[in-house]
């Protein structure tokens, strides 16, 4: 009884661990997408499609987010390009 109480009490030590590096992760996470100077976006692999932006790539491409969020890579020209 005592090993089984063990061995429960252990599983939800190590979920509980596991959940904190989560939360850190996506936190680090935030703090480099969102707050990097660079613009950056995440997209989908096989449509090419726009997922996430950060606010500098907003402020670098002029759109606002959610016209940038229908979009997709291939709609993305630098400065200065028709």
């Amino acid at each position: 009884m005592l090993r089984k109480i063990g061995d429960l009490l252990g599983k939800v030590h190590v979920r509980t661990l596991v959940g904190v590096t989560m939360r850190r992760s996506v936190e680090q996470y935030r703090l480099l997408f969102e707050g990097n100077a660079n613009p950056m976006w995440i997209h989908d692999a096989n449509t090419l499609d726009l997922i996430a932006i950060n606010d500098t790539a907003v402020t670098h491409y002029g759109y606002p987010r959610e016209e940038l969020l229908r979009m997709s890579v291939s709609d993305l020209q630098p400065l200065g390009e028709p």
